[in-house]
């Protein structure tokens, strides 16, 4: 919340229906199972866990400055 706003109220929502309207429910489900990870979307996860851990390792060897 921007309080510097110009439609800062000063109220904060208290629940979900208050907050986004009267069709959202009262409690969040989680879902049981998720849909399997497309490929291109493994790929990206996996490359980007791979720079991390190389910027990691550089890092704690001294060789970023």
């Amino acid at each position: 919340m921007n309080t510097k706003s110009s439609n800062w109220t000063g109220r904060a929502h208290r629940s979900l229906e208050s907050a986004f309207g009267p069709h959202t429910s009262h409690h969040i489900e989680a879902p049981d199972d998720y849909p399997p990870m497309p490929a291109a979307d493994v790929v990206v996860v996996a490359t980007c866990a791979i720079a991390a851990l190389a910027l990691t390792v550089m890092a704690l060897m001294g060789w970023l400055v």
